[in-house]
């Protein structure tokens, strides 16, 4: 289904839904999302505020401040993303107001109206055959396909920049797989050997 979504997703749009689906971050944070904060180098993206309420601000809570990790994908849109928006700047020339976002408004201005984005999901979703999700959705889909591909708890909630572990285990936690009988034979394994 986030395959779907992108597929489906207007080209000025398919960044915002992509970094959104492999990287977990909150809506404030993706709107806040500045250029000088992406590591080209170390494939990451440093969250140091959001945007609420129509201002920026620091992220909600200490731990909120973080580097998120991002797929090749998701660097290969950033860089195709940016020289778009670089093309815009040249043609709009003074008339563009260039605070550094990633994702904007055309003429550079923040995207203050969340509702503008919901409204383009819903669309997308309709043509993409899925079923109606919020923006935030995306975030728990990413948390669960780390949690599917075997992600240490630890790691999730570095990525999704939850204040503590057991925030990531009291939302997640029942996405984990049961290990029962699984790591009882495991444990006897190690201490006495194949039976």
């Amino acid at each position: 289904q986030v395959r779907a979504l992108i597929e489906n997703s207007p080209d000025e749009w398919r960044t915002f839904f992509l970094t959104a689906g492999l990287t977990g971050m909150r809506l404030g944070e993706l709107l806040a999302m500045r250029w000088k904060n992406v590591d080209w180098k170390a494939g990451c993206y440093n969250v140091r505020e959001r945007l609420y309420e129509r201002l920026f601000d620091t992220p909600k809570s200490e731990s909120s401040l973080r580097a998120v990790d991002l797929a090749a994908s998701a660097l290969a849109a950033l860089k195709a993303h940016r020289a778009e928006q670089n093309r815009v700047k040249l043609m709009l020339g003074p008339d563009y107001e260039d605070a550094d976002l990633v994702f904007c408004q055309p003429g550079g201005k923040p995207i203050t109206n969340p509702r503008s984005i919901r409204k383009v999901l819903q669309k997308v979703l309709v043509a993409a055959g899925c079923p109606s999700i919020r923006i935030h959705d995306l975030r728990h889909s990413y948390a669960s396909a780390l949690i599917v591909q075997g992600a240490h708890p630890r790691y999730i909630q570095k990525q999704l920049g939850h204040a503590s572990i057991s925030i990531t285990m009291d939302v997640y936690g029942h996405l984990f797989p049961e290990m029962g009988q699984e790591m009882a034979q495991k444990i006897e394994t190690h201490f006495f050997g194949a039976v």
